[in-house]
């Protein structure tokens, strides 16, 4: 087959591949992208309401949020089961008119947190609209009714904010106005943009990839050198030192040792079980299936951190390798990350069997586990071009580097939920690239639903723009690394 022959076969894989991974994601997650459930932050539960009689009842204005209303969220006490009066919830419109009703049994609130009661049917055509939702207890005699609560904040993170809420809006008992806001959580769904037109938008991404394809055929043809044709070309003429490369390091790293590659299971699964043992009593009621939450950003951060720390002495190890043959330099960052690759998928397993022994119900959705893997390596590939340039004209990069490292790992939420970090920080703790792509992981795995449409579009930039922005920064000093060996 000649050059131009295996280059169109190539192209014509990466659009085929393109069209399966969007039908996959259709597939799997189309239904998620017409509709978002959504939940309001509810005020923090500063002060007691009294409890609700016959003679006692609440009423609440408030600003719907969302296109569909689907239920509401309570929390409260019935004074150690003491309580006989079921509470009766009426959401009525801005005209009076009765949109929904629902009633909450006394025994719901024998436990803490909040409680979804769901409507009967979506209350649509509600957002933007002023809403009172009242609440009340017929015929339950006093001593016998259930405390809800109402306050004047709401807690972001770690820290509280004050509410800053119209007279219209301010929770009102008997009649009387408070000066808070009922601790309630009004549950709904956003229609999407995406879902109506996903195969229009599907449609333009693979007429913008067929058209970038002809553009290379076409460069080629004419005798320019282009960078997919250079990869190409550079895969099939050192394709067996590639895979020497990728064996040597895998193999490397279970050199003399005992178990060998079984440490791949052990090393996770060790390191859960320290961390839940020393963990598990500050964090675990707060979060649910907690191994595997914790295992989960093991396994990913471990990824990340070994590929970075293998990749950024890729060029260092190889000196003498690189003064003496003339290949692409590139070749030993992702010989590097592959090799990394390989062993992350070993780690998987004891993921999975975790997943499985602790409740959690296999769902198609943990096959867009790959896409999150995928950015994860896309990613650290674009930071190991950066360090391995770093390390061949300054050593200290690899103290460096582990310092940054171990911060970064506390940045991320690995055995910790992100509610314990402060109000303020929060719209930069978000910027963390890996909490993006665990937090994309661990939807899928543990709540078994496809993410919100924004978090695949998060996720491709996390993966494209480090990668270019990398393999920039790797192309404009490949040819003086040699040197500085």
């Amino acid at each position: 087959m000649s050059e131009k022959q295996n280059l169109r076969k190539i192209l014509l894989l990466v659009l085929a591949g393109a069209a399966a991974v969007l039908l996959l994601v259709w597939w799997i997650a189309g239904d998620a992208f017409y509709t978002q459930k959504t939940a309001s932050t509810p005020a923090e539960g500063e002060t007691a309401t009294g409890e609700i009689t016959a003679e006692v009842s609440l009423a609440q204005t408030f600003v719907c949020e969302t296109d569909w209303m689907t239920g509401i969220g309570l929390a409260g006490g019935n004074y150690e089961g003491l309580s006989s009066g079921a509470l009766q919830l009426v959401l009525k419109g801005e005209d009076g008119t009765a949109l929904a009703a629902v009633t909450a049994a006394p025994e719901l609130f024998d436990t803490e947190g909040y409680h979804e009661l769901r409507f009967a049917g979506p209350v649509s055509g509600v957002k933007g609209k002023h809403l009172l939702l009242e609440v009340t207890s017929p015929g339950t005699p006093p001593g016998q009714g259930v405390t809800l609560f109402y306050g004047s904040s709401i807690r972001i993170g770690r820290g509280s904010v004050p509410l800053q809420i119209p007279e219209e809006e301010r929770l009102r008992i008997s009649g009387v106005p408070t000066d808070g806001r009922l601790c309630f959580i009004a549950y709904g769904e956003n229609g999407l943009w995406l879902g109506p037109h996903y195969f229009l938008v599907a449609g333009g991404v693979l007429l913008v990839l067929a058209l970038v394809a002809l553009w290379i055929l076409r460069r080629e043809a004419q005798g320019h050198a282009t960078g997919f044709g250079n990869l190409v070309r550079a895969a099939r003429k050192y394709r067996f030192l590639i895979r020497q490369l990728v064996q040597r390091d895998f193999k490397r790293k279970y050199r003399r040792s005992a178990l060998g590659i079984v440490w791949s299971f052990l090393n996770p699964l060790l390191t859960m079980l320290v961390q839940y043992v020393v963990f598990s009593t500050l964090f675990r009621s707060s979060i649910e299936h907690y191994p595997v939450y914790l295992l989960s950003g093991i396994v990913l951060f471990n990824f990340f951190s070994e590929m970075t720390n293998s990749g950024m002495n890729s060029i260092t190890d190889n000196a003498s390798l690189i003064t003496k043959v003339s290949v692409p330099k590139y070749i030993y960052p992702v010989t590097r990350v592959l090799s990394a690759a390989v062993n992350v998928m070993f780690s998987l397993i004891p993921l999975f069997l975790v997943a499985i022994l602790t409740g959690l119900r296999p769902s198609w959705s943990w096959l867009l586990i790959v896409l999150g893997l995928v950015s994860l390596m896309a990613f650290s590939l674009g930071v190991v071009f950066v360090l391995a340039t770093m390390m061949t004209y300054f050593r200290d990069t690899q103290f460096l580097w582990g310092v940054l490292s171990m911060i970064w790992m506390y940045l991320t939420p690995i055995f910790y939920p992100e509610s314990i970090i402060p109000a303020r920080l929060i719209s930069l703790y978000h910027c963390n690239p890996l909490y993006q792509i665990i937090t994309f992981v661990r939807t899928a795995l543990i709540d078994g639903v496809s993410p919100a449409p924004r978090a695949y579009v998060i996720l491709f930039l996390i993966g494209i723009v480090p990668l270019a922005a990398g393999a920039w920064i790797f192309h404009r000093k490949e040819q003086d690394l040699v040197l500085h060996l």
